[in-house]
């Protein structure tokens, strides 16, 4: 212990207490020199210590200082906190409350957002409703203010054009002028009362949709206040609603009170013209520049002079075509500052209300029509039109109102018309579906189906690049091997080690599965061209078996028939001898015996038929035929006389007498089809050996003479139901007498005998179904067989060459011998002569009805004008001018711009029918007439203005001699070395597919040099093929049922493995349907196979189900020593005692090997069997 004296304590306190003004010590020895001087003497050790004793009191003085002051902030923060503790509290209860209302905010925005997008359709209907609601209200107190305004204007008064006479009065007095005015006040009248009515309607509808949405709202939850807070916001979107109509209908009263004041100035007046007369006066004096023609008629009138005010109201349209109009069957709209309000303002030389009516073409946005689902651009039945950008759902199908002012422009009268007879007219949606074609093809979403087509097809595209690496540098082993005539596509699969191919295949591979990636995001932005309620007529149609849509023979149009009235015209048709019923043959019986005759065939040639030959002739889904009927409305007086007096878009007719069908018999899948297709290709060079052969309309053209003699005359002659009158023995003999006359065209191997034999066993076995029974023809040709043009050309050719011209000769000279037989031209059944020499058309006539006892020809003569095929051929003085000619049931149905196909198939249909056109019609001031009639009727089918425009220059500057002679060098093109990518056409994919394509153009393969990658699109089902059906008695049936034939191993004899119906459920719980009627017989099949004792499962793929289930059975027989390949079969044989259950479900609708593995790749996917 050591212990401080007196001293050194109070020393020590005084220091502390009287601080000196020294300088302080820095350094360790300074600090050592000034320690207490009594320790100076002391020992070492002593110091020592004493210096470490100065050191901790030192320390500890320090410490006590920072002691105190940590405590003095201690202090000062306990006094804060208690301070501000009560304002803390207060404001946690403050924040507690307010997070309460922001929740019930939050979840009442969240339940308003739900309405809206689960409830769409209900509030679409609202904002439809109010709108119309609002224009027909304000349209009618506008109106009302016209008519009223008459006292204060001095008697003159503001009309409409739509109100005013169509008919121009030819004595202008005030007596016949106020009967006009007095007509059209009464027809404003009219109409105002049926808007007040149809606003009436609206806003009731308007008010009934209001109240199913807040019932709706108020399902949602059960807190009121939370409900209260929806309805605000419910309440939020009316008043935008409301206000959104209401400005919309102020901007066009402002505008129309806008013309209103100055038609009654006099600014406006009735001679002014629409900016479309302007623009085909412009293209009219183009196309008169364009032409070098002599114009031998009086050419349009010249327009008159433009004022001023006309010239700067002009505006020409300078749209990019191109880039406004791509995207295949799904055109993009281009949006403007004032896209919430698209109605498209009119031109200001148009008067106010000229809205089409109803039952007019649609008209078209400055030659573009933007259809897409913001933007429904149907017509309204009374206030013309208007567009809803905020829906997504059509409007409503409203009746017509009753237009008996309403005339149609002549030239437009029979533009995409359709005829039912006799049937109920559809509503509107079904008339806008049907006048769109029936080629018109829909755009469909990309489906999980579409996308396994679109890999088999690139998987195909592999395995031709596959085959070509093979092959690619090899010697051929046998080069005098012949090739076959026909063959199947090659089922073979080509395996190959070079890497290049391996490695484009996995590219290729990523490539449509990144592709894919991105569509699945995409696919709900897809942009179809027909709106919800087009598609759910779509939909009625299809499901409706009491109407049968069928198109006319000619011209294009749309016929809807009563099932019951096509049954009787058919079965009357089929009472006639020709045709003969055979109750003693059923649906089996008659494929049986098809088979047969077809087998006779084969083995009758087996040695000169090719292997490649037979395997095409037997190897294909088969089927037995169909007859359809398809109407000649083009023969039925009744019809022409509706039409010409038919005002309308729509015709309807009770049951017209006089309307003759055209038989075709459907045989697409008969057994003997791919026989016929092998002998029209033998027969196929004959026809052009007749000496009257006429090809088509530019070989008619080519060999129509220029100038004839004066005073000719055009003779026209017409065989009565060519094909099924023809005998069969006069066919052989012709077919005989020009196979003799021409042996350089009979082909080596498949000679005279094969071609005579097989033409007789098809014309023996003519066999179809109608109504579920089976009828034969026992003589004559079936319209729809292949070689059915070939066959009618030659038989009559043969009467000419061994009858007619020897009979000619006895009667007249040599020289007019001869003349007649150059200036005869025939295309099958319509003939053509231009007698120059004073031939008694009587002699004519009755020679040819000479020729043969079953042929019955009638003629037509005149010596100014006379049709033949689609060709006005006229005799001006010496000279013979030609036309296009269209008969008077003509639709002009061409495809609308808005069908899914290809862009440059839409592009090319302008100028194809212009460069038709160009070639056919001879004279100048016709073929301009012709260019504008074709523009109006494109511009109904929505094509672009430019684009039209453009096709008609591009044609006009062709020479005519260039367009007639370009048919003749068709053949003449050069085989080219292509590989093709064929896809079905989509929007989408096709994009991915011309990826494809220059990835394998760019992978630098040595087989591919030299060789073109083509991507060839395969048509999707358009409206014919959906809405057209070949058997209309009965409905298609979905399921499994068992063929019960009595050698069937699936379902006789004990086996019982094909399970029957629409559907089964499978062990993991999921359910698998049937997507066709499938038996024991059907073909390409993904299949599920079932353990009967544990219920485990397998799915494949089979291209003949019967065989491949007795393979499986052979597989998994326990008397079978050997060790089977497959899991599926090695369970069976242990579990099942080789028993097992059979559900085929899905039909492949190709019979590729590859196709049917994608599927099956799916459905294993999707199903996950477990015995895979």
């Amino acid at each position: 212990m050591f212990f401080y004296s007196k001293e050194e304590s109070d020393q020590s306190t005084v220091s502390k207490q009287q601080p000196t003004t020294a300088k302080s010590p820095r350094t360790r020895s300074e600090r050592k020199a000034t320690v207490d001087p009594n320790l100076s003497s002391s020992t070492t050790s002593e110091r020592n210590l004493a210096e470490e004793l100065y050191k901790i009191r030192k320390a500890l003085t320090s410490y006590n200082i920072r002691l105190e002051s940590q405590n003095v902030r201690i202090n000062e923060l306990s006094q804060l906190m208690k301070d501000n503790f009560s304002d803390l509290k207060t404001e946690t209860n403050a924040c507690s409350k307010s997070q309460a209302e922001v929740q019930k905010q939050q979840q009442a925005r969240d339940i308003f957002f739900k309405v809206k997008r689960t409830q769409r359709r209900p509030m679409e209907r609202f904002h439809h409703y109010y709108k119309h609601y609002v224009i027909n209200k304000c349209k009618a107190d506008l109106f009302e203010q016209f008519i009223n305004r008459e006292s204060n204007n001095g008697g003159k008064i503001f009309i409409p054009r739509k109100y005013r006479s169509k008919e121009t009065p030819t004595i202008k007095n005030d007596q016949v002028l106020n009967i006009k005015k007095k007509e059209s006040i009464q027809k404003m009248q009219n109409d105002i009362s049926c808007m007040r009515a149809y606003a009436n309607s609206h806003q009731d509808q308007a008010l009934a949709q209001e109240k199913q949405i807040r019932e709706l709202i108020e399902m949602q939850s059960t807190d009121t206040e939370t409900i209260t807070l929806t309805m605000v916001h419910f309440e939020d979107w009316l008043q935008d609603t409301k206000s959104r109509c209401s400005e919309e209908w102020a901007k066009k009263e402002s505008f129309f009170l806008k013309l209103q004041q100055q038609y009654l100035e006099g600014e406006i007046t009735k001679t002014a013209k629409p900016q479309t007369e302007e623009e085909e006066t412009n293209l009219t004096e183009m196309l008169m520049d364009l032409a070098d023609d002599t114009i031998v008629t009086s050419t349009p009138a010249q327009p008159k002079p433009q004022t001023n005010k006309e010239q700067v109201r002009k505006q020409p349209n300078q749209r990019n075509t191109r880039q406004a109009t791509k995207h295949d069957g799904r055109l993009r709209n281009r949006r403007t500052d004032d896209h919430q309000n698209a109605r498209v303002p009119p031109h200001p030389n148009h008067e106010p209300f000229n809205f089409p009516d109803r039952t007019r073409p649609n008209p078209p946005r400055n030659g573009l029509h933007y259809r897409n689902r913001h933007c429904d651009r149907s017509p309204s039945p009374h206030c013309g039109w208007t567009f809803d950008n905020h829906s997504h759902q059509p409007r409503p199908t409203y009746p017509i109102r009753p237009r008996h002012d309403y005339q149609p422009e002549p030239e437009m009268e029979q533009y995409n018309r359709y005829y039912a007879a006799p049937y109920i007219p559809p509503h509107h949606s079904q008339a806008q579906l049907l006048s769109k074609s029936l080629k018109f093809n829909v755009s469909t979403d990309i489906s999980e189906f579409t996308k396994l087509d679109f890999l088999a097809d690139a998987e195909l595209l592999i395995q031709k690049i596959k085959h070509k690496s093979y092959h690619f540098n090899k010697p051929n082993n046998n080069p005098n091997s012949e090739v076959p005539i026909v063959k199947n596509k090659s089922q073979r699969r080509t395996a190959t080690t070079n890497p290049d191919v391996l490695k484009l295949q996995d590219t290729i591979h990523e490539t449509v599965q990144s592709c894919f990636n991105r569509t699945n995001k995409s696919n709900n932005e897809m942009v179809h061209n027909v709106t919800q309620s087009e598609r759910a007529a779509l939909r009625e149609l299809q499901n409706n078996y009491e109407l049968v849509i069928r198109e006319a023979d000619k011209g294009s149009a749309v016929v809807l028939m009563n099932s019951t009235f096509y049954c009787n015209a058919a079965t009357t048709l089929l009472q006639s001898d020709r045709y003969k019923k055979r109750p003693d043959l059923s649906k089996d019986g008659a494929i049986k015996k098809l088979r047969s005759a077809r087998k006779q065939i084969i083995d009758e040639f087996r040695l000169t038929l090719l292997k490649d030959e037979i395997d095409f002739l037997e190897n294909f889904e088969e089927s037995l035929a169909h007859l359809y009927l398809n109407p000649k409305i083009h023969k039925s007086k009744q019809i022409i006389d509706a039409v010409t007096k038919c005002q309308t878009t729509i015709l309807s007719m009770e049951q017209p007498t006089d309307l003759p069908f055209r038989p075709i018999i459907s045989g697409t899948r008969c057994p003997l089809k791919r026989l016929a297709a092998l002998v029209h290709k033998l027969l196929e060079p004959f026809p052009k050996k007749v000496s009257s052969f006429v090809q088509d309309t530019w070989d008619l053209l080519r060999k129509l003479p220029k100038t004839v003699q004066p005073g000719s005359e055009l003779i026209s002659l017409d065989v009565k139901d060519l094909y099924t009158n023809i005998d069969n023995d006069l066919g052989f003999k012709a077919v005989e007498y020009y196979m003799d006359k021409h042996p350089e065209l009979t082909h080596n191997r498949l000679g005279k005998n094969f071609i005579l034999r097989s033409l007789q066993t098809l014309q023996e076995n003519i066999l179809y179904e109608f109504n579920g029974e089976i009828y034969s023809q026992e003589n004559g040709c079936a319209m729809g067989k292949d070689y059915g043009p070939t066959w009618a050309t030659l038989a009559v050719g043969y009467l000419e060459e061994t009858k007619l011209y020897p009979q000619i000769r006895r009667h007249y000279p040599t020289e007019i011998a001869d003349k007649f037989e150059k200036d005869y031209q025939r295309f099958q059944d319509d003939t053509l002569l231009i007698n120059e020499h004073g031939v008694s058309k009587d002699l004519i006539l009755e020679l040819f009805n000479n020729l043969h006892p079953q042929l019955e020809f009638t003629s037509e003569n005149s010596k100014t004008e006379l049709p033949f095929l689609d060709v006005l051929i006229t005799i001006q003085d010496t000279t013979i001018e030609t036309q296009i000619y269209h008969k008077k049931t003509d639709s002009f149905n061409y495809l609308h711009f808005g069908s899914n196909h290809p862009w440059h198939t839409k592009r090319n249909i302008p100028y194809s029918l212009a460069r038709r056109i160009r070639g056919i019609v001879s004279n100048k001031g016709h073929r301009i007439q012709s260019y504008l009639e074709l523009r109006k009727r494109l511009i109904t089918k929505k094509y672009p203005r430019p684009l039209i425009d453009d096709a008609l220059k591009k044609a006009e500057s062709t020479p005519r001699l260039t367009i007639i002679n370009s048919g003749a060098s068709k053949n003449a093109k050069e085989q080219t070395n292509i590989t093709t990518l064929v896809t079905t056409h989509h929007p989408v994919l096709d994009k991915i597919g011309a990826e494809i394509i220059t990835i394998s153009a760019r992978a630098g393969l040595d087989c591919l040099k030299g060789t073109k990658l083509v991507h060839a699109k395969r048509q999707p089902p358009n409206l014919k093929r959906l809405l057209t059906r070949t058997n209309i008695f009965t409905k298609p049936k979905k399921g499994v049922i068992m063929c019960n034939k009595p050698r069937c191993g699936l379902c006789i004899h004990g086996h019982n493995n094909l399970l029957e119906g629409e559907s089964i459920k499978l062990k993991n719980g999921k359910v698998i349907t049937a997507n066709k009627l499938i038996n024991c017989d059907s073909t390409n099949l993904v299949y599920c196979i079932i353990c009967p004792k544990c219920s485990e499962f397998y799915v494949g793929e089979c291209k003949t189900l019967r065989a491949r289930m007795n393979l499986h059975r052979n597989h998994s027989n326990p008397g079978n020593i050997t060790t089977p390949p497959l899991k599926v079969n090695q369970h069976l044989k242990t579990c099942a005692d080789g028993h097992f259950l059979v559900f085929p479900f899905h039909v492949v609708h190709t019979n590729h090997q590859i196709t049917r593995e994608a599927y099956e790749k799916h459905f294993q996917k999707v199903l996950q069997p477990t015995l895979h």
